[in-house]
């Protein structure tokens, strides 16, 4: 606890004065007379100080009625206490610890004094660091603002990375259901495409057959036309056969011809295998061409897809751009609370420092005040010594006649013997 100057009545009675609360001369002479105007003054002091007024005790003093029986007869008590507590917890911050309610109650003329020198004491150096307590607050709610501002700024770039995150979560989402679909179209693609390939193959093959099969039955139809040539040509130029030769030759010749017919039954049925594949391939041509369409709209698709997948890139480097913006608004943020916490160690500090310039004043103060009395103490048997010497002077003067032309030495020489002695 710091030690404060104890000022003279005149000093207390000037300061109050100034305060206009009308505090007089006789309450601090006799304080055990006008106690209720003495702690009407204190009152004042607190809420001057403190900002504590007796209206705002009792807005917000509780009493707890289930703990304190018949609690009506304790509402006045309750904030008389309070205003009490008030007044005691401004003592204590000017430097009077041992403010009770002895002195609440029934204050004395000596304590009465300590208690107001405390109170003018801490109000004055309040109003000596008021400027620069405020300036120090101005700075404080400043950088609180910045902090805060930059907090904002944060959570709204937060804000922004997780809905960039969310739509590139989504666009992600997006893209491989695109990518699943454009691997199943290119799997049917390929499908398709070794389908048209085949379906190619085969009708390009079936129309080879077909046509070697309409050469071989062009060419039997001619060996049967040059052999029922040959036949009549032999039957006009034969010789005359016996009927047994005759039946044997027509035999082979219907043997002949039941091959021929055979082998012309099973080019015709090659060439119906032929034909119907050939419809076949005819029929497949527009489901070739759908195929191909749909083909080329998976190529479509893919491509747009692709495009798709280029966007939601780009997005997810604008994601990575917020992201470091993000970071650059932490980093500032970190700053803001170092300057803050900085800001709040000058007040400590600054604080601090008033606190020991308080104490080293007021040990200063005291020192000297010591000194004065000591000096004082010191110069009472010299000022006596004084008062003896000269009443001695003035005896001796009425005693001694001396002449006029001699008298001012005589002075002169009285005086130096005074002087010597103090």
């Amino acid at each position: 606890m710091f030690s404060f100057p104890l000022l003279t009545n005149a000093e207390i009675l000037a300061c109050l004065d100034e305060l206009e609360l009308g505090f007089t001369e006789a309450m601090l002479l006799n304080p055990e007379k006008h106690r209720d105007e003495v702690r009407n003054v204190f009152e004042q002091l607190a809420e001057l100080c403190c900002g504590l007024s007796r209206e705002d005790v009792a807005r917000h003093a509780r009493i707890d009625v289930d703990r304190l029986p018949y609690a009506q007869l304790h509402e006045e008590s309750v904030v008389e206490l309070a205003v009490f507590r008030g007044v005691a917890d401004l003592l204590r911050r000017s430097g009077v610890a041992d403010f009770g309610l002895r002195d609440w109650h029934a204050p004395s003329t000596k304590r009465l004094k300590k208690h107001l020198s405390g109170v003018i004491n801490f109000a004055k150096f309040r109003e000596d660091r008021l400027a620069e307590y405020v300036q120090l607050c101005q700075q404080r709610d400043a950088i609180i603002e910045d902090a805060s501002n930059a907090q904002r700024d944060a959570l709204e770039a937060q804000d922004e990375v997780s809905n960039v995150e969310r739509e590139t979560y989504d666009a992600r989402q997006e893209v491989a259901s695109a990518e699943d679909a454009t691997a199943v179209f290119e799997t049917d693609a390929a499908a398709f495409g070794r389908i048209v390939a085949s379906a190619s193959e085969k009708r390009d093959d079936l129309v080879d057959a077909a046509r070697v099969l309409a050469e071989d039955i062009t060419n039997s139809l001619e060996e049967v036309r040059l052999r029922d040539e040959e036949c009549a040509r032999l039957r006009d130029t034969a010789p005359v056969q016996t009927p047994e030769e005759l039946e044997s030759r027509i035999a082979a010749m219907h043997q002949e011809l039941e091959a021929i017919d055979s082998a012309h039954a099973d080019h015709s049925s090659e060439l119906e295998r032929a034909m119907t594949e050939a419809r076949r391939c005819a029929e497949a041509a527009p489901l070739i061409q759908r195929c191909a369409s749909a083909v080329e709209a998976v190529e479509a698709d893919v491509a747009a897809h692709r495009a798709r997948l280029a966007e939601l890139r780009d997005v997810e480097r604008q994601g990575d751009g917020a992201r470091a913006e993000i970071r650059q608004l932490d980093d500032c943020l970190k700053v803001a609370d170092g300057n803050a916490d900085l800001a709040r160690k000058r007040v400590d500090d600054c604080a601090e420092q008033a606190r020991l310039r308080a104490d080293r004043d007021a040990r200063a103060l005291s020192v000297l005040r010591d000194e004065l009395q000591r000096l004082e103490r010191e110069a009472a048997p010299r000022q006596a010594l004084r008062r003896h010497l000269e009443a001695r002077a003035v005896e001796v003067r009425k005693n001694v006649q001396v002449e006029d032309v001699a008298e001012d030495a005589w002075i002169d020489a009285c005086a130096a013997d005074l002087a010597a002695a103090l």
